[in-house]
């Protein structure tokens, strides 16, 4: 017996594949590191270019991350890249997730990814 393949694994195994590809070729400045681990892209990237790239993964016909998922933070005692903040998106569209990684010291600020993924015009006001 054969088993079938479901368009949801053969975009799934696309992307993989492709993904170093896409990346150098629709964002080559974006990411300086992409690897595949457990079923999902891990994509490493500076500060300067956090927010281009997070644009670039939710805008994006071959990714579609319209989910910020979690962030998380670690500190890495007495190493040069102190800090490492991890970004973890899924695709609802294809069933996917990637994480977006960097690392910073103690004196850099990471930009904010809040505009992109929380615009929706909503106000909240405090009980009076």
């Amino acid at each position: 017996m054969q088993a079938t393949t479901s368009t949801n694994q053969l975009i799934t195994r696309y992307i993989m594949t492709n993904s170093a590809t896409l990346s150098a070729d629709m964002a080559p400045a974006l990411v300086f590191n992409v690897t595949v681990k457990h079923n999902e892209i891990i994509f490493r990237t500076t500060p300067a270019e956090l927010r281009e790239l997070v644009l670039f993964l939710r805008n994006s016909e071959s990714y579609q991350m319209s989910t910020l998922v979690d962030i998380q933070a670690t500190d890495r005692l007495k190493t040069a890249g102190r800090f490492v903040v991890k970004y973890a998106f899924l695709s609802t569209k294809l069933n996917h997730r990637c994480t977006v990684e960097l690392a910073v010291n103690e004196v850099t600020s990471v930009p904010s990814i809040a505009g992109p993924f929380f615009n929706d015009q909503r106000i909240f006001a405090s009980a009076s």
